[in-house]
Formats: C-alpha cells, structure tokens, sequence
C-alpha cells in the first residue's frame, strides 16, 4: 500500500510477485492500492497493479477514476477509463458465449474501438492479456465453422459427381457452391483476430504514408508557385527601373 502510495513501481512489482493482495483495503478509509496510486498520479503503479490482477482489477477502478479525476491527473484518468472498458468488454464477450453465441462475440471483439483497446499504434497495449482466452475461444469456433463449411461443400460435390455418373446434372446452387469451394480451396485459411487487426494496422499506416505525401506535394506546390512570383515580381521591377531611366 506504501509503495503503490508512494510511486515506487519497482517495490509494488516484487510484493506482487510475491503474493500480494492487491484488493486488500486500509482500515482507516477502505482504500486499496490502486486508490491511492491513482490518488497520487503514480501512472506505472497503477499499471504494474493492472498486469498483475487483471479482470479482478475492476473491484474498485470506479472509486480510483473518481479520485484521480480529483486531482486531476489525466493519464491516470485515461488509463483508468480505458480498464474499466476493457474489463466490461470481457464480461460482454464471456457472456455471450456462455451464451452459445460465439459469433456474436466474434464480431463484438472485431470494431474498430475494441480492436484499439487490444493493439494501437502496432503494439500491444496493457489491456491485451485480458482477451487471449477469448481470442482462442472466437478463432478455434471460426475454425470449426469454417471446416464445417468446406465438409458440407465438398459432400455436396461428391453426391453431385453421383448424380452426373447416372446421367443427371448438377444444380444451379451446387454449381455457385462449387465455384465458392475451388476459392476456399485456393485460398489460405481464415484469417484470424490478430492477423485482422494487423491488417487493420497495415491499412492505417499506408493512410497515414498517402496523407503525407498529399501534403509534401502541396509543400512542393506551394513553393514553386512562390518561387516564380519571385520571378515575375523581379522582372516587373526591373522593368520599371528601366522604363523610369527612359523616360
């Protein structure tokens, strides 16, 4: 409690590690250690004693957002309203597929808010640990339907090439079906939530490269477009030196 009190993250990492309750509470006022490092603005702390509680750590992240915004510390207070988001986001997903609504969960975790609750800016942030049972959850049930679809494909097929061997003819639906089969087949595996979001990441960046360059070509056009009003502005001037001489 001292050290989290204090600011010093080294000595809240080894009580951590050997055992600490992170939950536990002063007598005095109730308070916990993630309170008063929040109450303090010691940022690492609050982040060591994260890491170390995880889905646990949301007990009393409302009390400490409350006290941090009090003292108005505003990286406390951004870290901390992010946990709490993170934390019930895994409640959301965990009860959903409780519920047998996988895919669901699968599609809740895929926006583009959560998925920066995970990873942002190419790295992965503290909230990432919470979600990686999830995560093999969604991506071991997108793996079965997706096998699942290419056994029903390819059953369809085989009873199809029956058919023609008796002298019927494959269905319109059998033949779209056996279009999307020869793409499956072509193609790699689903791609799975993290591969998504490095995709995303990907997309970002080259977004980011194209409006750069948009705005050095303006640069560039903004510069030339002085530089031959230099030009005539020095011309005109000669002109009217010379003209003046003449006259």
């Amino acid at each position: 409690m001292m050290a989290a009190q204090e600011g010093h993250t080294k000595v809240v990492d080894c009580l951590l590690a050997a055992g600490a309750n992170v939950n536990a509470a002063r007598t005095d006022d109730g308070y916990t250690a993630v309170m008063v490092a929040a109450y303090a603005g010691h940022y690492q702390c609050l982040r060591a004693l994260f890491k170390a509680c995880g889905s646990m750590f949301k007990g009393r992240q409302s009390s400490a957002l409350d006290l941090a915004r009090l003292q108005n510390h505003t990286d406390c207070v951004h870290f901390l309203q992010q946990a709490l988001k993170a934390t019930q986001l895994l409640e959301d997903l965990n009860a959903l597929i409780e519920a047998g609504n996988t895919a669901a969960a699968g599609r809740l975790i895929s926006t583009d808010e959560n998925v920066k609750l995970r990873v942002l800016k190419g790295k992965r942030t503290d909230f990432f640990v919470l979600f990686e049972g999830v995560l093999d959850i969604i991506e071991a049930h997108n793996k079965e339907q997706s096998e699942k679809a290419m056994a029903e494909l390819l059953l369809e097929e085989e009873q199809d090439a029956a058919a023609k061997k008796k002298g019927g003819k494959a269905s319109k639906k059998q033949q779209q079906k056996t279009v999307c089969s020869t793409a499956l087949a072509d193609s790699s595996s689903p791609p799975t939530s993290l591969q998504k979001e490095d995709m995303q990441l990907v997309d970002e960046r080259e977004r980011e490269r194209e409006s750069f360059v948009l705005v050095s070509d303006n640069l560039m056009r903004i510069r030339s477009t002085f530089f031959w009003e230099i030009i005539v502005g020095f011309f005109a001037l000669i002109g009217k030196v010379f003209g003046s001489n003449n006259f």
